[in-house]
């Protein structure tokens, strides 16, 4: 699992797609997951799946023509690594978008129109890459990697993928 992160407007979900695309293009497959802190909006009161949940349905799955999404209470206290080790236990790879202070590997998306004005969050958090076409410093260990060159951001990720230890985290 490795985590996209930056700030709000950064670019995270078009790096991330892009990287995405290339990976099952070589014939990875990939799984996402992306943080959402106000997920209950997207099942608001009212609608028929919240309504399921709050008569004391455990889950509930939506169902459409094409697409499905499945919802649970899990309190703050699930554990997000076991249950993507369940839903997804085919993926060679788990991108998740968001969670900067989550446990995992990181990779910032950084854009200087999006952020604050002191620069990345790299030395503030952990990361072991920025993704950025601005000029920025970063601590030592963490790579820079062009957002402007997406085969990159890639091969940097294929690199790391089979051996954890390879992470350099800073």
């Amino acid at each position: 699992m490795v985590a996209f992160v930056g700030h709000s407007g950064s670019g995270k979900t078009e790096v991330l797609t892009e990287t995405v695309r290339r990976l099952t293009e070589r014939g990875y497959a990939v799984a996402t997951v992306k943080h959402a802190p106000a997920l209950d909006e997207v099942d608001r009161e009212g609608h028929d799946s919240a309504r399921h949940r709050a008569a004391g349905a455990t889950r509930s799955l939506l169902w459409g023509s094409a697409d499905a999404a499945l919802f649970w209470r899990h309190g703050g206290e699930g554990n997000l690594a076991e249950t993507i080790e369940r839903l997804f236990p085919d993926a060679d790879l788990v991108l998740v978008e968001g969670w900067k202070r989550g446990p995992y590997p990181k990779i910032e998306v950084y854009r200087r129109a999006a952020a604050r004005p002191d620069g990345p969050l790299a030395g503030e958090i952990d990361v072991a890459a920025v993704v950025t076409d601005d000029p920025v410093a970063v601590p030592d260990g963490v790579e820079l990697l062009a957002r402007r060159d997406p085969e990159r951001i890639v091969v940097w990720l294929e690199e790391r993928m089979d051996d954890p230890a390879a992470w350099t985290v800073r």
